[in-house]
């Protein structure tokens, strides 16, 4: 199928949609190019994971039932990996560039404080009040997503802001890498060094990736000793303590650790409740206080706060909804693994039946319905292998998938069905707990 017949339907598969849910189309679809169809694939390129989650999750089926109507043949829709298509994922930690969005948003201001990073964050604070005096260099240890590449890119983009202005560069240690290469293979390590030469302030993030890239970490060295010999500001960040680190120079671990060392701790509960306030706020949500509380009960960083703030932003907008407690709650559920019994009891308690009616060949009407929902509930819900799902349900994998996708069809027109997936997957989730 040529690949220029996707241009031709993929307007007409918007249509379709755009009529059948106003809302879903506005917040997922609006603003995608035409995607590539390929024999019989047609490739969408979302902009980010967030996008790429959810048409995998909720519009994949309806997109490809009606390209097979568009074009009498039998279409499968790909949504590729943001990383895959060439676009950046949102809030990659290797962007080197701020967006406008974490431009505005990633400032001293917007950062959330509490005991577990207010070392951090007054250390922060000195270093952009008085460069390169009082803790040089400044090296903050913490796991993934507690904020320390909020503090770094806020040093550099809040230099810019002061007056008289401060030459100040956030750079993600891939980044470096990746500069430092092409450099050396272009024969432009001058320019490359240059580039360094002119900083009032370094900020440079996930220090762990210069681990077994000696040259990289030769060509940093110097960039540091200079920096620090001159009284310009080094910040660094780290998921762990320098000397733990594996393939990291002995030279290069006692010097990054010979300012002051601020360790950031995941957040408490209180300060979740924070971190969802301010997120929402944000992202222009209204949450409710028993919906804060539900959030911060289950999100245990930033990320995952936004992550989940965002998916029920979206649910939102697709079923016209209000953002309270249950549909936190139904996002939660469909987010995080069930183990396998727990969604099987589940169904049956809903459907008044017994295990063993699962699994039976020769079924009912209802028992039949309530093993499809099984099939479609444990490849949503559980981690769990396939062939293994399958087998539990005494199914062959094409008989799962098959069985499955007919339960996703169904619920994709049928909100009452979409309810009690909902519901049954909340009930398992909730007595797994």
């Amino acid at each position: 199928m040529p690949p220029q017949v996707a241009t031709t339907i993929w307007p007409e598969i918007l249509d379709q949609l755009r009529v059948e849910s106003p809302a879903l189309f506005r917040a997922w679809l609006l603003d995608i190019s035409p995607p590539e169809l390929s024999r019989g694939v047609l490739t969408i390129i979302p902009r980010n994971e967030f996008q790429a989650s959810y048409l995998n999750d909720t519009c994949r089926q309806r997109l490809a039932e009606i390209a097979q109507t568009l074009t009498g043949r039998i279409v499968t829709i790909q949504v590729a990996k943001p990383d895959e298509s060439g676009i950046e994922p949102l809030e990659s930690p290797n962007a080197e560039l701020l967006t406008e969005e974490t431009a505005a948003n990633q400032t001293l201001d917007s950062f959330v404080v509490g005991p577990e990073n207010a070392l951090a964050f007054g250390a922060a604070q000195a270093v952009l009040a008085e460069p390169g005096t009082t803790h040089n260099p400044l090296l903050i240890i913490g796991p993934s997503s507690v904020g320390k590449t909020h503090l770094l890119r806020a040093i550099a983009s809040e230099a810019a802001n002061v007056r008289p202005p401060i030459a100040a560069r956030y750079v993600a240690s891939l980044s470096f890498v990746t500069e430092f290469i092409d450099a050396c293979e272009n024969d432009q390590q001058v320019e490359f060094r240059t580039r360094f030469a002119g900083l009032e302030i370094l900020a440079l993030d996930d220090v762990q990736e210069l681990a077994h890239r000696d040259r990289s970490q030769e060509a940093f060295f110097h960039i540091f000793q200079a920096m620090i010999q001159t009284g310009r500001q080094v910040v660094l960040s780290v998921d762990r303590p320098p000397q733990a680190i594996a393939g990291l120079a002995d030279r290069l671990a006692s010097r990054f650790a010979g300012g002051l060392v601020a360790t950031i701790e995941p957040p408490c509960f209180e300060m979740r409740l924070q971190l969802a306030a301010a997120l929402a706020e944000r992202l222009h949500m209204e949450l409710p206080a028993d919906a804060r509380q539900e959030i911060a009960d289950h999100a245990e960083s930033a990320a995952a706060i936004v992550e989940l703030l965002r998916k029920s932003a979206a649910e939102s907008a697709a079923g016209g909804l209000g953002i309270d407690l249950a549909m936190i709650r139904r996002v939660l559920a469909r987010q995080r693994p069930v183990a396998a019994p727990a969604v099987f009891e589940a169904v049956c308690r809903r459907l008044g039946l017994e295990n063993a009616d699962l699994t039976r060949r020769r079924q009912p009407r209802t028992h039949k319905l309530g093993r499809a929902i099984a099939t479609f509930l444990v490849r949503r819900h559980t981690d769990l292998d396939l062939s293994v799902a399958a087998k539990l349900l005494n199914l062959s994998t094409a008989e799962l998938l098959d069985a499955s996708r007919q339960v996703e069809t169904e619920a994709s027109r049928d909100p009452k069905l979409r309810a009690l997936l909902d519901e049954i997957a909340l009930d398992a989730k909730n007595a797994a707990d």
